[in-house]
């Protein structure tokens, strides 16, 4: 079975005056099956190609949809279950067949909202630009911010270490 774009490049080449022989050769076909498709008037799938196989796996579906109901197994768990029961096909078609499955897991999203005051927002760093001498210039800074303060304040410590942050008062920020 051959798609749609070679079918079209089969008629493409055969309008551009190709033999069958040569057309064969540029698409890698065997022969008969370019002069199948130069004999056809339009694309169309056969019918058997539309119509789905059935699976080795048919049998086992709705144990694995209970399954993941209960339980977020992975495809090599579930593929393990179902050899148990009698399964005799691949893996790579389970896990096929889980991935179009399993219930997805939707991102939740909690807006949090808090009164002026009721939550606060504290962070530590510090910055050193390296210089040549023995004492690199740097200094350290301690940001507090309000949960709908528009600008937090900012204090900035030349030579205090994290504990000073236990002295500080709203009134020095």
């Amino acid at each position: 079975m051959i798609n749609y774009e070679l079918y079209c490049r089969i008629k493409q080449a055969e309008a551009a005056g190709h033999s069958a022989p040569q057309i064969t050769r540029s698409l890698q076909l065997h022969v008969q099956t370019v002069r199948r498709w130069q004999a056809q008037e339009k694309y169309a799938r056969s019918q058997a190609a539309q119509v789905p196989r059935p699976s080795k796996l048919d049998v086992h579906k709705p144990a694995i949809a209970r399954w993941l109901e209960a339980h977020p197994f992975t495809a090599m768990q579930l593929w393990q279950k179902v050899r148990e029961r009698g399964y005799t096909g691949g893996y790579s078609i389970l896990k096929d067949y889980v991935r179009r499955v399993r219930p997805r897991n939707l991102e939740a999203f909690l807006t949090l909202k808090f009164a002026p005051g009721q939550t606060a927002q504290v962070d530590w760093g510090s910055f050193w630009r390296g210089g040549g001498g023995r004492h690199p210039a740097g200094f350290k800074f301690f940001r507090h911010g309000f949960g709908l303060q528009p600008v937090p304040a900012c204090g900035i410590y030349p030579r205090a270490g994290p504990g000073v942050v236990a002295g500080l008062s709203p009134a020095r920020l």
